[in-house]
């Protein structure tokens, strides 16, 4: 019988038949999907007015674990901007609700999860005010270099004419 075992398994190891199995990983999600994450995120965000008074901005990127219950722990901040940016994602992402967990072999884990989380500053009325107007002043431009275009060019065409 011993014989008959060592004959298969040698017989697979030459022939490359492979024993293990195949593991089905699913990574830990936002319940409700990205789009829900993002609503979340949104309704949370508070820019920090250190950041906002030093037109800081950037991508904070944080590391958690989402635990086999969906809870997220175990925090840590991997890289800030500064300026409070570290500090508000930290919040926000712990005051999220349980998450799917990630699962092996359809078995929770504890899984580690990395996110990036970035801060753009809005630019405010007046500088709204600025663009608006530095955009107007464009037009205007083109349009006076048009006119002089075609101005030069029906003055050579006079010029031209005997």
């Amino acid at each position: 019988m011993n014989k008959l075992i060592l004959f298969f398994l040698a017989f697979w190891a030459f022939n490359g038949i492979n024993l293990q199995a195949q593991l089905v990983f699913e990574k830990p999600s936002f319940q409700g999907g990205a789009a829900a994450k993002k609503a979340y995120i949104m309704s949370k965000i508070r820019y920090p007015e250190e950041a906002r008074r030093n037109q800081v901005e950037g991508m904070v990127k944080l590391k958690f674990i989402v635990e086999p219950d969906g809870r997220l722990d175990e925090f840590s901040i991997l890289s800030d901007p500064g300026s409070g940016l570290g500090e508000e994602a930290l919040r926000i992402y712990q005051s999220m609700p349980a998450w799917n967990p990630g699962k092996m072999d359809c078995v929770t884990r504890r899984t580690p999860v990395i996110e990036t989380l970035t801060f753009r500053l809005k630019p405010d009325n007046d500088n709204r005010q600025a663009i608006d107007y530095l955009k107007e002043e464009k037009k205007k431009s083109i349009v006076a270099l048009k006119n002089y275009l075609k101005q030069e060019k029906e003055k050579k065409q006079q010029e031209q004419e005997p």
